[in-house]
């Protein structure tokens, strides 16, 4: 197959993209009602919305041969004044909301709707402001998180945050880490337990309030990261905040906003590590990223027992298509060394009671858990 013929294949299959998910959001629906399962329809709105979306969009570039670094303007009469105004109207009302009913009653998801749509309509309207569209989007994310974890006072999440309020207060009231009698998962990993302890010493609140406010803000602040990387890639501002509105909505993110335990910690950290990557190799002062991004390792090597592993092999797999597509690489063998190096040097030599204890999980059969 020549080089032609391929390029004339994807082209076609681009040209009729939008048409394949009009249609099979049709039939998915056809389908649900087919089966008498209504259930799945609603259900299936959470994907069926944004496809469709998506597919308006197309249609809107190649009707009007947009390339990916143009704008597209869906809304050209509406003021972004307007839109301002009218969010922070809506977003006044829901915290109102908040604070009068005892629960989150149905109109309040109306309005937390309505302010995602109002953000949509700014991201593809004239004189578009990315900084007003992200403070919206963070904005909303808060309204949510804290409309659970601040509102219901019995709130624990997966049943891991009674778990990490504990030992919190453990190193709260000892002003060490946690020995490792008392729980050698931790013993190593420390800084979680830490950073929740300080907050609670400097907002003088207790152990659980002060993780359910100071976890939110960096778990939040990660949309901005998001925005970065995707401007950095595609160059282009509308799409990189739809990318952000699209993964605040996402409903894994909204709830482990909520449930903001010690793994959701060190994907916060990852996000902010790959935007430091990019960063240093496109920045001249490369190396103050340089040391930033070792400073992220280590705290997400000391935040976390076993999320180093899974990123160490996410980055070989970034390193691995960076160097078949040869391009622009901006995790270089030498970085992608010392991550190894912290890592495994911390394991071995530091936390070897954990580790030995992680290996002998594996291999021998004593040490499985058995099921009840």
């Amino acid at each position: 197959m020549t080089v032609r013929n391929m390029k004339g294949k994807l082209k076609l299959i681009a040209v009729i993209l939008p048409y394949l998910i009009i249609v099979g959001i049709i039939g998915g629906f056809i389908l649900a009602f087919s089966l008498n399962r209504p259930d799945l329809a609603i259900r299936g709105l959470g994907v069926a919305i944004p496809a469709s979306l998506s597919a308006f969009l197309l249609f809107r570039i190649y009707k009007e041969n947009l390339y990916l670094k143009d704008s597209v303007i869906m809304f050209q009469p509406v003021n972004q004044r307007t839109l301002i105004l009218l969010f922070g109207i809506l977003f006044v009302i829901s915290i109102c909301i908040l604070l009068i009913s005892p629960y989150r009653p149905w109109y309040y998801f109306i309005i937390i709707s309505v302010l995602h749509v109002l953000i949509f309509i700014q991201i593809f309207s004239k004189n578009m402001a990315p900084t007003a569209v992200l403070l919206e989007i963070i904005f909303t994310m808060m309204n949510l998180i804290y409309g659970v974890t601040l509102k219901y006072p019995l709130y624990f999440g997966g049943t891991d945050t009674l778990g990490h309020i504990s030992l919190s207060k453990v190193t709260y009231l000892s002003g060490h880490v946690i020995p490792e009698d008392l729980c050698i998962d931790y013993a190593y990993f420390p800084l979680y337990h830490i950073f929740i302890a300080e907050s609670s010493y400097i907002l003088c609140l207790s152990i659980k309030t002060s993780l359910f406010i100071v976890t939110c803000i960096p778990y939040v602040i990660t949309v901005i990261f998001v925005y970065y990387l995707f401007n950095q890639t595609i160059q282009n501002k509308q799409i990189s905040l739809l990318a952000c509105l699209l993964y605040s909505t996402q409903h894994v993110i909204v709830y482990y906003g909520t449930y903001m335990i010690t793994r959701v910690m060190a994907f916060v950290g990852f996000i902010i590590l790959l935007y430091l990557l990019y960063r240093r190799t496109e920045d001249k002062r490369k190396g103050i990223y340089q040391v930033l991004s070792i400073l992220i390792v280590v705290s997400l090597t000391l935040v976390h027992q076993v999320s180093m592993p899974q990123i160490v092999i996410l980055l070989f797999i970034l390193f691995i298509c960076e160097w078949i597509v040869n391009q622009k690489r901006y995790l270089d063998i030498n970085f992608f060394t010392i991550i190894n190096v912290i890592f495994l040097g911390y394991w071995f030599y530091i936390a070897w009671l954990f580790t030995k204890r992680v290996i002998k999980s594996h291999i021998q059969p004593m040490y499985f858990e058995q099921l009840i």
